[in-house]
């Protein structure tokens, strides 16, 4: 069974009664009472016509405890079949119904809209499109400045991202100098120890000279 069953099976019973108001009630598998909400006269039986005015002496005086006769709905769905349908009876959509009704309302909206705006003023029209005129405005400015904004929010990005590869850079530029200067002063340690070396050979060399030459100074009298 379809979800929407209850609901097509009341269009279906909508179209059969011409619209008269009813209840649906499920009372077993396959099975539904129909009560209607108020029993009018029988207008759809009769065709809608006025009653003709007969005089007083043709006609009854109001009685009491009379037969009612059922509502016309019930006389429309026993056409049907009252307790089970008579012959097979094709479902209406209940969801194409709501999609009919709301598209008809939509355009009984736009005729009344667009009777309306045909009877306006001239200066009701004018004063309409100046406000429409200020929205279109309000709106282009708010476009702009959104545009401004991503425009800004884009150079301030690029300019935080220039000032970090300045940064790196500078911060790269440092580090070779300082990888410079440490290979300076390794190379000028090295001179400064090859150039003690030397000395201290040197000085090694001319200790025993000087040894000798104080050795006679030392014999004389």
């Amino acid at each position: 069974t379809s979800p929407r069953f209850l609901d097509d099976l009341r269009a279906t019973l909508e179209m059969i009664t011409c619209g008269e108001p009813f209840t649906l009630q499920v009372v077993g598998e396959n099975k539904v009472f129909v009560t209607f909400e108020s029993v009018p006269p029988p207008t759809l039986l009769l065709g809608g016509a006025a009653k003709p005015k007969a005089p007083e002496v043709c006609t009854l005086l109001p009685e009491e405890a009379l037969v009612k006769d059922l509502p016309a709905g019930a006389h429309l769905i026993d056409l049907y079949g009252a307790g089970r349908w008579k012959f097979t009876v094709p479902m209406l959509n209940a969801q194409k119904v709501e999609r009919e009704k709301a598209e008809k309302e939509r355009l009984a909206k736009e005729k009344e809209e667009r009777e309306r705006e045909a009877k306006m003023s001239r200066e009701e029209r004018e004063e309409r499109a100046k406000a429409l005129a200020e929205e279109r405005r309000l709106k282009r400015e708010a476009e702009a400045k959104a545009q401004e904004d991503k425009r800004q929010a884009e150079a301030e990005q690029e300019e935080r991202r220039k000032a970090e590869a300045e940064a790196e850079r500078l911060q790269a530029e440092a580090a070779a100098k300082e990888e410079q200067r440490k290979a300076e002063e390794t190379e000028e340690a090295q001179k400064a120890e090859a150039e003690l070396a030397k000395a201290e050979e040197a000085t090694g060399a001319d200790a025993p000279a000087a040894a000798e030459e104080e050795a006679p100074k030392a014999e004389e009298p």
